[in-house]
């Protein structure tokens, strides 16, 4: 397959998101190439819809990833240098290479092997053929079960909303000491000045 090399303009705070969300540096645009042209690629392709489970096939079986459950026949993709790997659910384990493993075994199976299974594996989910990151996927649950218990899914605040407030607070600590230190040279410019006049009245 070939490749043509034209530079394209993306925002930089989508480039920012882009790369929180994948847990890649926005920097590395080697690292990000292949979630923009996986995005572009699900752009292009309508989602597929759920297909029907066939009568008589095996339910409730699958491997249960801390929040999130992966049913039988669920794949998984993560990538390392810009080269793809999979694995897929089989029974109740994840098999790679016919080799059982966890998700954070799967994930690190190539590269620095500190890498966060949530944010570098992707999930193709049985009659599907859209991929999502297994954050976004865990995410969706944590809403779900706060809506089933009656509460609300904490709101995550966006990564330039978390830097405002930081640089708000900072400023109010900065003024608060900065006033301080007017009062207190305010003070003391004050008994100088009393000190003085008595000084003078008692000559």
């Amino acid at each position: 397959m070939s490749t043509l090399h034209y530079p394209i303009r993306v925002p930089s705070d989508l480039l920012e998101s882009l790369g929180e969300f994948t847990g890649q540096c926005w920097s590395d645009s080697l690292a990000l190439e292949p979630f923009i042209c996986e995005a572009i690629r699900n752009y292009l392709r309508p989602a597929a819809a759920a297909q029907t489970q066939p009568a008589g096939a095996p339910s409730g079986t699958g491997y249960q990833w801390k929040q999130v459950f992966l049913p039988e026949g669920t794949r998984l993709r993560a990538s390392f240098g810009g080269h793809c790997y999979f694995a897929q659910v089989e029974g109740g384990t994840i098999k790679h290479d016919g080799h059982a493993m966890s998700p954070s075994r799967f994930a690190n199976l190539q590269g620095s092997g500190n890498r966060n299974a949530w944010k570098a594996v992707w999930l193709c989910l049985p009659g599907s053929e859209e991929w999502l990151l297994a954050d976004v996927c865990r995410s969706a649950r944590q809403a779900a079960i706060a809506r089933l218990i009656g509460g609300e899914a904490p709101a995550e605040r966006p990564p330039r909303q978390r830097q405002r407030e930081r640089r708000v607070a900072e400023r109010r600590t900065a003024a608060g000491v900065a006033g301080a230190r007017r009062g207190r040279d305010l003070n003391q410019f004050a008994r100088a000045k009393a000190g003085l006049a008595r000084a003078s009245q008692a000559h």
